[in-house]
């Protein structure tokens, strides 16, 4: 006998998670809501249908909130500039922010400039390049339009010699006269070659300029460029010219935004679904969409950012069924980015994954800005944690206010008493009773919340770390980290070098069931094979043939084989789910999950969904082992409560399997207890 464990109803309680929907036959959905600030709403739902996921994300605005203002948002540095979301965000001071615009990219490493018409305060910051892409316009009293917006921007020294200008503040071939102000940045591109420049500050040109490096722009001015080669301009002025510039943006709207910025497609228009994109996505991808109620006063940001994407008309039917009355996508793929405020850290952080993994430098963004006249407690929260019950757990939480951002306060004076549950509280630390959970009450001038701690096992084992906290371990193999102070007041944890990887034994054998698992088949290739197999089976009888029956009656343990091929259990079918499903739902207090192949996920969210499912079950009371074949009968995985076992089957020539001790999985289990030993057995004897 190698090794043995006790597996009891609490000794699997894992972490606290969100309320999961998981219906019989029906597609998983569970929507996670949060509300980071004063009228802000963030909803993340993930949903699996077909075999396949799906997941979304909602930041809703209430901009008939005073302390929410909405705008366009770019790089410190200027529109020359590409930078992430996040920073954009940050340079801004935003709490809510998403890309926008496409852009064109320049050679030069961060350098692009937005493809769409943008404007603020009634001055253009930069014409559009593309006649089919569509810009969001909006004033702070709830007056908006989306249109496709163009410019004829004409350049006059004189009143004699004019010039029509084909960019402003834009990355381009210059094969037409460009314009660039100080939203482009603090330089001009510089001229060489047949690049000329000119410099225009209060209406007069100050300088032509050839062969010469960037130059600063004016504060009061801009800077002219152009190659001498396709135009004759710079042959008829000379410096001292008066110069005008007359711009005429068609369609005039009725009143005047506080800023314009581009997107790309109208995907909705008052209420209903466009049929004709005019600036199509082929095929499915991931990218945001900008959404707004019909009155102007609730604005959507929503993103899908997923293996499989979205298609334009599947986005539009989503902003539709959130309520919107227009919507417009905005650039998509790697580029879609949407960041909201962290209430503790004070920090922008994505609600999303990032499509490619990292975060790609984009051009523009659209934010919302919070900002409140007498800051005041909005909220207060603390993060849910699994706690020891031979640690106490320091009491700590962060207050912020109507913009969500962290307050400075006396922590002495937040309030913190046990809602329900087990444990006491004192001097600021929490005493979890073992195998329980408590829901924690905090208070600060109003503002109230409250977070979960559950109390799992003793900790037996600690190491420490650089930074000079504690990472302990229990049997069940709950794996935190803990502060010194934590560590000082805790009681019966070894320090140790490296901590232990495998099960920890127990003594309880004692109970009135049993039965074995072998992970041999009888559907093997040879027929030795499978008269070895069956004799083997015969040998540990009371055995059971779980790889190869898909049911196992047994009137105290649910016992499920689950087909795990090609390293997934979702399919179009669903079958293999509900099967799941069905095994967690059962009545009785232990279950068996059997993989017909090593647990391995080909999809993280699949790993994730397993594993929360298991969970939540677990919380229930039941106790629950999952089971493969594998090289050897051993353990697999341990980690919060969860085990993973393997058991061995015969792989090696059949001389060697006669020689060698056989290996198989004893249960020993009764109404409400699951118990396992690992044996090792010489059952064939052969010199």
């Amino acid at each position: 006998m190698k090794l043995f464990t006790k597996i009891s109803a609490w000794c699997l309680i894992g972490l606290q998670i969100s309320s999961i929907a998981l219906a019989y036959h029906t597609p998983h959905t569970k929507t996670t809501v949060t509300n980071p600030l004063s009228g802000v709403e963030v909803r993340i739902t993930e949903s699996i249908s077909d075999g396949e996921f799906f997941r979304y994300q909602v930041v809703e605005c209430d901009l008939n909130n005073p302390n929410l203002q909405l705008d366009i948002l770019y790089p410190q540095e200027g529109a020359s500039t590409l930078k992430s979301s996040r920073n954009i965000g940050t340079d801004n001071g935003a709490a809510v922010v998403m890309n926008a615009d496409y852009f064109n990219r320049s050679s030069e490493a961060s350098k692009g400039s937005a493809v769409g018409y943008n404007a603020k305060d009634g001055k253009m910051l930069s014409n559009a390049l593309e006649e089919k892409v569509y810009s969001f316009s909006y004033s702070d009293d709830h007056q908006y339009s989306f249109d496709v917006f163009s410019n004829q921007i004409k350049l006059g020294f004189r009143d004699e010699v004019f010039e029509f200008v084909k960019t402003y503040n834009k990355y381009s071939p210059l094969d037409g006269i460009a314009i660039f102000d100080q939203h482009w940045g603090k330089e001009s591109l510089g001229s060489e070659g047949t690049l000329v420049e000119l410099v225009v500050e209060n209406g007069i040109l100050t300088e032509i300029r050839r062969d010469m490096p960037p130059v600063a722009i004016p504060e009061n001015g801009f800077v002219v460029a152009g190659l001498s080669d396709l135009t004759t301009l710079f042959e008829q002025i000379q410096v001292g010219d008066k110069v005008t510039l007359e711009v005429i943006t068609t369609p005039t709207l009725e009143f005047l935004p506080d800023f314009t910025i581009g997107g790309g497609s109208l995907l909705v228009d008052k209420g209903e679904l466009v049929q004709e994109m005019s600036y199509p996505i082929s095929g499915t991808t991931a990218f945001p969409a900008l959404g707004i109620s019909k009155d102007g006063k609730t604005l959507w940001m929503i993103t899908v950012v997923n293996q499989s994407g979205i298609t334009q008309k599947k986005m539009a039917e989503l902003c539709l069924k959130e309520g919107a009355y227009y919507a417009i996508n905005l650039d998509g793929g790697g580029s879609t980015q949407c960041a909201v405020i962290d209430n503790t850290s004070g920090e922008l952080k994505y609600i999303h994954e990032l499509s490619g993994g990292y975060e790609r430098p984009v051009a523009n963004a659209i934010g919302i800005i919070a900002e409140a006249e007498e800051k005041k407690p909005y909220g207060i929260k603390a993060t849910d944690a699994i706690c020891y019950s031979n640690v106490p757990k320091q009491l700590t939480a962060t207050v912020y206010d109507q913009t969500g951002m962290p307050m400075e306060v006396d922590s002495k004076q937040i309030k913190f008493s046990l809602k329900e549950g087990n444990g006491t509280i004192k001097n600021g630390y929490f005493y979890g009773e073992a195998l329980s959970t408590a829901t924690i009450l905090m208070e600060y001038q109003g503002a109230v919340g409250t977070f979960t701690l559950t109390t799992v096992a003793p900790a037996t084992y600690a190491e420490k770390t650089k930074n000079e906290t504690y990472r302990v371990t229990n049997p069940d193999g709950y794996t935190r980290e803990i502060s010194k102070e934590e560590y000082d007041k805790a009681t019966g944890i070894i320090l140790k070098d490296s901590l232990p990887k495998n099960d920890v034994m127990t003594e309880n054998l004692g109970l009135s069931n049993s039965l074995s698992i072998y992970g041999g088949s009888r559907s093997y290739d040879t027929f030795f094979t499978r008269l070895l197999t069956s004799t083997v089976l015969e040998k540990i009888n009371p055995s059971i043939y779980p790889f190869t029956d898909k049911n196992i009656e047994n009137d105290k343990i649910e016992i499920v084989t689950i087909d795990n091929a090609k390293n997934r259990i979702l399919n179009k079918g669903m079958e293999e789910w509900n099967r799941l499903e069905e095994a967690l739902n059962t009545e009785k207090q232990n279950i068996i999950l059997v993989m017909t192949q090593p647990l391995s996920f080909s999809r993280p969210q699949e790993e994730k969904l397993f594993f929360e499912a298991i969970s939540k079950t677990r919380m229930e009371g039941k106790n629950i082992l999952v089971i493969h074949r594998g090289e050897k009968t051993e353990l697999v995985t341990l980690k919060d409560g969860v085990r993973v076992i393997s058991v061995a089957f015969d792989t090696a020539s059949v001389t060697s399997f006669l020689k060698q001790p056989t290996e198989y999985l004893k249960i020993h289990y009764n109404d409400s207890q699951m118990t396992y030993e690992i044996v090792s057995n010489s059952l064939f004897q052969v010199n």
